[in-house]
């Protein structure tokens, strides 16, 4: 709970001076067993998060464990990190149909 309160106020803080278009929160192992109930979070938060990461299992504690990437060891967490390097690299969500990719449009 303390974790949050601190992540609402920073949130806070940098939106006063960043603005509110420069900021979003992530929520990270969502629906883990054993962690807070989504409405507490978002309770504490005071809105929904932007993005959510689902608990994605042992996968990736066994990535870790092993050396080795974890996007290459669990294949959902590509698609969950998608929309989050779009968000921060400012790119386009919409995808290219395969022709258009080939010819660069």
């Amino acid at each position: 709970m303390t974790g949050l309160r601190n992540a609402h106020a920073l949130r806070n803080a940098v939106t006063n001076i960043a603005g509110k278009d420069r900021v979003f929160t992530l929520l990270n192992r969502a629906d883990r067993a054993g962690g807070l109930p989504r409405a507490t979070i978002v309770k504490a938060l005071g809105t929904e998060p932007d993005m959510i990461i689902p608990d994605l299992g042992k996968g990736m504690t066994q990535a870790v464990n092993l050396g080795i990437p974890a996007l290459k060891h669990v294949s959902k967490l590509r698609r969950h990190l998608a929309p989050i390097v779009r968000e921060i690299t400012g790119v386009g969500s919409m995808k290219r149909s395969g022709w258009k990719r080939w010819l660069g449009l």
